[in-house]
């Protein structure tokens, strides 16, 4: 029987969280500001991640603007795209070289005193930490803070119960992430904790005491992403070969 996290009813006083957005300073379809207005007008999701693929700028954006709106608070992450695959440093300053080891890269997110999660892994559709990464980081020593358990997006669909079996084995916090790329993904996926802050949940995270809940986007929310995707991906065309003035 499939193991399902999204179907067990959600524990009292737990806020929200969403680890894994993307934004247009990377390869999402929404601004920081747009972002922030959709999660406080239309969520309930307390505490927020911006993961965009190898820059920092538009989370540094998002948590300047956060203050803005009462009651959510934004954390600067990056989606780190390393030799392995994906990595995702939270609570950071800077962006990441890519393509280097999830060694080299795990290293120079401790030394910024973020935090360690493994997105989506296992997953055949995008770049993502495979069994024998995992196993030569523990035979060297390396340690993760958390699994990406839950991820709404078809890459995560896909590899659930890879990531729940690893993330069993491991001993360390679940989270959830919606990967979203366009807003109304925003909260699909997502991760429970106890208190209501940023600095809860990163407490709950040391203290493997966080849920992964949620689900999977639908055909039309795929849809509704790549017809957006494939807009921006012309605007940036134009942009890109017609000569400025």
């Amino acid at each position: 029987m499939r193991r399902y996290l999204g179907t067990h009813a959600n524990p009292p006083a737990m806020s929200k969280a969403d680890l894994h957005i993307h934004t247009n300073a990377s390869d999402g379809t929404f601004s920081p500001y747009q972002m922030l207005q959709y999660v406080s007008a239309e969520t309930d999701i307390a505490v927020l991640a911006v993961t965009d693929h190898d820059e920092i700028h538009g989370a540094l954006e998002a948590a300047d603007l956060a203050a803005q709106f009462p009651g959510v608070e934004v954390i600067p992450g990056v989606e780190v795209s390393t030799f392995d695959g994906h990595l995702v440093g939270l609570w950071v300053e800077t962006a990441f070289p890519v393509l280097r080891s999830a060694e080299w890269t795990i290293d120079a997110i401790r030394e910024q005193g973020g935090v360690v999660i493994v997105p989506h892994p296992m997953s055949w559709l995008t770049l993502s930490f495979r069994q024998f990464t995992f196993k030569r980081l523990a035979r060297k020593g390396y340690t993760f803070d958390a699994i990406e358990v839950m991820n709404a997006s078809p890459a995560g669909k896909m590899s659930y119960e890879k990531a729940l079996e690893i993330q069993q084995r491991l001993g360390i916090a679940q989270v959830g992430g919606s990967d979203a790329h366009i807003l109304e993904g925003i909260g699909k996926a997502h991760t429970l904790f106890p208190g209501s802050t940023a600095a809860d949940l990163r407490a709950a995270i040391g203290q493997r005491a966080t849920l992964a809940r949620g689900g999977y986007f639908d055909f039309d929310e795929s849809m509704t992403y790549f017809r957006r995707k494939m807009r921006r991906y012309a605007d940036w065309l134009g942009q890109a070969f017609v000569p400025q003035k």
